[in-house]
């Protein structure tokens, strides 16, 4: 399967996990990004502590803020990384887990105003984040991939199946969606909410509490959209390939 910079994800308005991974991919090398050019705070964040909490089968990280900070969320097949813009006085740190997904936790102050959390993982997992604004923390939710899935409505429908192809068969995989449906929204989202990520469809969809979710496009190796894409009006212009070109025609 060819990964996608863009995903097209399926959202039920209702809907409380993730859904079917109708295409998987790869995990690759998160790319870093600059820090949001409007930060949602002028104010210096102090990262007062990061704490781990084994709630069995999931498992949960806290990140205890004195103030709001910008944040964004990324993973890997190895780790789970929270980066912390505006934000300052982490105490480097690791710190073992004994957890079925979790290997550890690391805490480490790059920059003065750049503090980054690994959530090392023991094999691939899915993660949701909240934000609670008093007091100030982000929570982190390590989910088994496993439970970060739910049934299908009527609305949507799945299949797998094989064809003959010169080389023998290889499967292809359908969707079926009615778009009347008020319950789904059909919408492009990009990998770590960036122009330059890379995560694999299945986190994505965690994320975005959707019910499924397609590879929806190409990138080069830096993580950038090959060609055009329009994300809510906005329109992002990334490498292209071979002499082709875009064009946008908004009526």
């Amino acid at each position: 399967m060819l990964r996608g910079i863009v995903v097209v994800i399926l959202m039920g308005v209702l809907a409380t996990g993730a859904g079917a991974e109708v295409s998987a991919s790869s995990p690759a090398r998160v790319a870093q990004a600059a820090p949001p050019q409007t930060p949602v705070t002028a104010k210096v964040a102090g990262v007062e502590d990061v704490q781990w909490f084994d709630e069995g089968k999931v498992g949960k990280v806290v990140i205890k803020l004195d103030a709001p900070a910008n944040f964004r969320a990324v993973s890997t097949r190895d780790y789970i990384l929270i980066d912390l813009w505006q934000a300052r006085e982490a105490r480097w740190q690791t710190t073992a887990v004994h957890h079925p997904y979790v290997r550890r936790i690391r805490v480490r102050q790059y920059t003065p105003q750049l503090a980054r959390v690994y959530i090392d993982l023991k094999r691939p997992a899915r993660y949701k984040t909240f934000v609670r604004t008093d007091p100030h923390q982000i929570t982190v939710m390590v989910i088994p991939p496993w439970m970060a899935t739910v049934k299908l409505p009527p609305s949507l429908a799945y299949e797998k199946f094989r064809v003959a192809t010169g080389s023998g068969t290889t499967a292809v995989h359908v969707l079926r969606v009615d778009p009347s449906s008020p319950a789904i929204q059909i919408r492009p989202v990009l990998a770590g909410d960036v122009d330059l990520g890379k995560e694999t469809t299945s986190v994505i969809a965690t994320r975005y509490d959707a019910l499924a979710g397609i590879n929806g496009g190409f990138f080069a190796g830096s993580g950038s959209p090959l060609g055009m894409i329009v994300i809510m009006s906005i329109t992002m212009l990334g490498y292209t390939i071979m002499q082709r070109r875009a064009a946008r025609w908004v009526r």
